[in-house]
């Protein structure tokens, strides 16, 4: 499972946890939000950046990954509710 994207949504506090996490993927400098470094190969870093990603205390850490049941996939759609017509 390959991860593809790496993003940091609005609302980051700054605690320096995804940096600390991974310092490869992130960067934290004082008083401003962390941020992704552009550029990064993330193979060999996907457990480390779902580790940054759970442990963000505001949730804003977001990865996609080419795995169907990625955390950041939209919600299936539920089509049990009745016919569509």
């Amino acid at each position: 499972m390959a991860i593809t994207r790496v993003w940091i949504e609005e609302g980051c506090i700054s605690c320096g946890l995804s940096e600390s996490n991974c310092s490869e993927v992130f960067k934290v400098e004082t008083g401003e939000p962390s941020k992704v470094i552009e550029g990064v190969d993330y193979s060999g870093l996907e457990e480390k950046i779902k580790i940054a990603a759970e442990s963000c205390p505001v949730e804003v850490i977001k990865y996609d990954d080419d795995d169907e049941d990625s955390r950041n996939a939209p919600p299936p759609i539920n089509r049990s509710m009745g016919d569509w017509n």
